[in-house]
């Protein structure tokens, strides 16, 4: 079960990869997470309009996969609105 420790780590991280992201032009943001039964889920929406969460699943894939080779094996993205209940927001990223 990852500590408050780890999902800082693994949040920043995901952060990093999704602001490298951008030079491709994909446009994602970390809004919340959510951990349950050992997984932990952080939810991923689009930061520009007209843009799919669903076409950002290759991203999102190879987020989990590095995140996997970095020892955190049970992390999903989800792209999802992050209103849903039981979410805890992730604070933007430093500078």
């Amino acid at each position: 079960m990852p500590n408050e420790i780890e999902i800082s780590t693994v949040t920043k991280r995901v952060q990093e990869m999704i602001a490298a992201a951008k030079a491709d032009g994909v446009h994602l943001r970390l809004t919340g997470y959510r951990f349950d039964d050992g997984w932990l889920y952080l939810v991923v929406e689009p930061t520009q309009q007209g843009q799919r969460a669903s076409q950002h699943a290759h991203l999102m894939t190879q987020i989990e996969r590095t995140l996997q080779k970095e020892g955190f094996d049970q992390v999903l993205l989800v792209p999802a609105v992050p209103e849903h209940a039981g979410l805890t927001d992730v604070p933007p990223p430093a500078g």
